[in-house]
């Protein structure tokens, strides 16, 4: 499971980047980012939104902010801080 921890950064990295740029695949064939298909992105979607609301939900119930302690300090200092907008996530289509 610590494996699958680590690793999940780099993979989400790696398929942003697909969905993103024009690389060469590993034949030499372009891959461009429309050739994502919706079962490839759906997941990478959701797993943000899993991120982002777990990430939002520990600031609002002032947990130890991921960042640390002092940016949870200096967060709780700054009186115009802009409250971050709630997860909403996509209504998937039907399959």
């Amino acid at each position: 499971m610590r494996r699958i921890a680590k690793q999940a950064p780099d993979a989400r990295h790696r398929a942003r980047l697909k969905a993103l740029y024009v690389a060469r695949g590993p034949a030499g064939e372009w891959q461009r980012p429309a050739m994502m298909t919706r079962d490839e992105a759906t997941p990478l979607i959701s797993d943000a939104m899993n991120d982002y609301s777990v990430l939002v939900g520990n600031i609002k119930v002032d947990l130890v902010h991921p960042l640390g302690p002092r940016v949870a300090r200096l967060l709780e200092q700054w009186p115009e801080r802009p409250s971050l907008p709630a997860p909403r996530w996509p209504r998937w289509p039907s399959a």
